[in-house]
């Protein structure tokens, strides 16, 4: 039996067993939860929906892997020819090296079915407590569910071969009945109406970046409906968010974004005691402190990305050069750590920036050509840089593509930007990534993640990706 069914089942029996004991239940600080409660009352409920957003936080989840592999297998970063083997071959695009958040995500998502299921007999709960964690959980479990379809299956408009999604997973019990997949459409359309019934039981605002929220919810529409080249509702969804999120891109500070979390809608902080640390954070693998040594700097700025930089480009001061093993690197500086200390990352998932550039490319594609270059234009002078004029369709396309490319650079967005317009990965051939011709096309086996062999074995409903 899978590790993760395994855990499905555990989970299961504890529900079990703190119904039977009817003990008093703590929601443990932060969103920090240990083990899947029972949904009996408000506070076990609340507990449980903390330990799905607590699954996001995972090393191979959004804490680090996910992030560091979606650039790893574009043309962002490269690996360092000294390392420490932390995500072999992900910049070679070796067959298996890829995205391992499959149980952590479907761990997410079963989290989020317990409340969803139970929460709306809850005793102790008013109903806008009642709405506000059903809206919460719709969220994540539809964000767990877009994750996989992007990662594990083609993008809705460049299929390759059968159109095969991920399992939709939307009761506790479904992981028992050895689920197959569905397809790529009716997972972008569950994902769709999960977000669309969160954005109508949430409240007005959580006062938190942590926890979901309606603009969290618009923004993240905003996202998918730009992979599913649905340009109209692209730009509604963003349209939501700019109107109310309260606050503007941030232009003080660069850097606070990823220090203060001064633009994010959505995304991940820590408190002291939760600090990842060298070996758990986005700063240890992309970073080396030159004063005091701590950092592996394995992963370093690809000199393609480097030199799409325009000369008074503030953001070309993210970057920190250095020689590394007689090698000429250029460490990332995207995330020093809060307060200074090592490794305590905020890692925004849905920041404004982006928002404003899905706009961008939306309204381009809508043939609205001045109202995209406003929006490139406010990201590009916030960088300390010149208005674009307007050009053609596709020159605006491809400067707002580049200026994508700049801006979300090291946030987990590459590789699945690549994907969604049907693009070739250009590495070089025989370069210091490669040890074999490393130009992929999108159509290449190698541009999915391999469903784990784990599932694959206990579950014959489930095919696996070609190639694999």
């Amino acid at each position: 039996m899978n590790t993760l069914y395994k855990n499905i089942i555990w989970s299961f029996l504890l529900m079990c067993i703190l119904i039977a004991c009817d003990d008093v239940l703590e929601t443990e600080p932060n969103d920090r939860v240990s083990n899947e409660r029972a949904v009996s009352d408000f506070e076990s409920a609340e507990a449980t929906l903390l330990g799905a957003y607590d699954r996001l936080r995972r090393v191979d989840y959004y804490q680090r892997d996910f992030i560091v592999i979606a650039d790893g297998l574009a043309d962002n970063i490269r690996q360092t020819i000294n390392n420490t083997s932390r995500l072999n071959g992900i910049s070679q695009n070796q067959p298996y090296a890829h995205f391992t958040f499959w149980q952590n995500a479907y761990e997410t998502i079963n989290s989020a079915n317990f409340v969803i299921e139970g929460v709306d007999n809850l005793p102790d709960a008013t109903e806008d407590q009642k709405k506000q964690l059903k809206g919460e959980a719709l969220f994540l479990r539809a964000l767990a569910h877009f994750d996989l379809v992007r990662a594990y299956a083609r993008n809705p408009n460049h299929l390759v071969g059968e159109p095969l999604g991920i399992p939709i997973i939307t009761n506790p019990s479904d992981i028992f009945a050895l689920p197959a997949r569905n397809s790529i459409d009716q997972v972008y359309q569950h994902i769709i109406t999960s977000l669309t019934n969160a954005f109508d039981l949430i409240g007005v605002t959580t006062g938190v970046s942590n926890r979901a929220s309606k603009v969290a919810v618009q923004g993240l529409l905003s996202r998918i409906y730009l992979y599913q080249k649905d340009w109209e509702n692209s730009i509604i969804a963003a349209n939501y968010v700019i109107q109310n999120v309260g606050f503007d891109i941030e232009t003080d500070d660069y850097s606070s974004i990823f220090s203060e979390a001064s633009e994010t809608i959505f995304g991940l902080s820590y408190s002291d005691i939760e600090n990842p640390g060298l070996n758990g954070s986005l700063q240890g693998l992309f970073y080396i402190d030159t004063n005091t040594g701590i950092g592996y700097g394995d992963f370093v700025v690809r000199d393609d990305l480097y030199s799409l930089h325009e000369t008074d480009d503030i953001r070309l001061n993210l970057y920190v050069p250095a020689i590394k093993s007689g090698e000429n690197v250029n460490f990332i500086g995207k995330y020093l750590g809060y307060q200074g200390a090592f490794g305590l990352d905020n890692i925004p998932l849905l920041r404004l920036s982006e928002i404003f550039l899905n706009r961008a490319e939306a309204l381009a594609e809508n043939n609205d050509l001045s109202g995209a270059i406003n929006d490139l234009n406010k990201i590009r002078n916030r960088a300390g840089l010149p208005n674009e004029s307007v050009g053609s369709k596709e020159e605006i396309i491809n400067a707002v593509l580049k200026e994508r490319r700049i801006e979300l650079a090291f946030e987990g967005h590459r590789i699945f930007d690549l994907k969604r317009r049907g693009l070739d990965i250009s590495k070089g051939i025989l370069n210091i990534d490669c040890t074999q011709e490393c130009n992929i096309s999108y159509e290449d086996f190698r541009v999915l993640a391999n469903i784990p062999v784990s599932e694959t074995d206990v579950n014959d409903n489930l095919i696996q990706n070609p190639g694999y």
